[in-house]
């Protein structure tokens, strides 16, 4: 285990027992790198006792991922936390709020189910994926619906929600 107290009150860590390079900052652990090789990935809800209650930028990026379950412990995931991999299958805690720019870009996910919980999709978040399906809460969403349905779709998301899955999705024109 190497130890880095840069910053006041942060010390950074790389534990290849646990396979992570992490911060602990205010009793919570926010990963910020991926030590490991393995493809399929269950992130832990603690380590070293602490909850991990962020995933940082770029921390799985370009990994070759295929898989990830994110737990519920999870709040927020940061910009681009998991692009650039393989994944084809993404499972979001039930607890995440912020989902950060382009966090899944140019992956191959077919179908995302984002949890009510979330407040904030940043831009790019899913660009460049061959996405047929997006579940928000408990509605899905086809994405090759034809028009007269969208308004459906649309009269039942938020209209917060709309207009930020207008960026999330890249050239996702479902909800224009």
């Amino acid at each position: 285990m190497l130890i880095d107290y840069g910053n006041l009150g942060v010390i950074r860590l790389k534990n290849y027992e646990y396979g992570y390079e992490y911060e602990i900052a205010n009793s919570e652990v926010t990963i910020i790198g991926y030590l490991e090789s393995d493809k399929d990935v269950i992130i832990p809800s603690e380590i070293d006792g602490l909850p991990v209650t962020a995933i940082g930028k770029w921390a799985f990026a370009n990994s070759h991922l295929t898989s990830v379950m994110i737990p519920d412990s999870v709040t927020s995931i940061a910009s681009f936390a998991f692009s650039h991999n393989k994944l084809t299958s993404v499972a979001i805690g039930s607890n995440v709020i912020f989902i950060g720019e382009g966090v899944f870009a140019r992956n191959q996910l077919t179908r995302i189910a984002i949890p009510s919980s979330v407040t904030h999709i940043g831009q790019l978040a899913f660009l460049n994926n061959p996405l047929m399906s997006v579940t928000i809460g408990d509605i899905e969403i086809p994405v090759d619906l034809s028009s007269e349905w969208i308004g459906y779709y649309r009269e039942q998301i938020e209209e917060k929600k709309v207009s930020e899955l207008r960026t999330a999705f890249g050239t996702w024109e479902l909800l224009d």
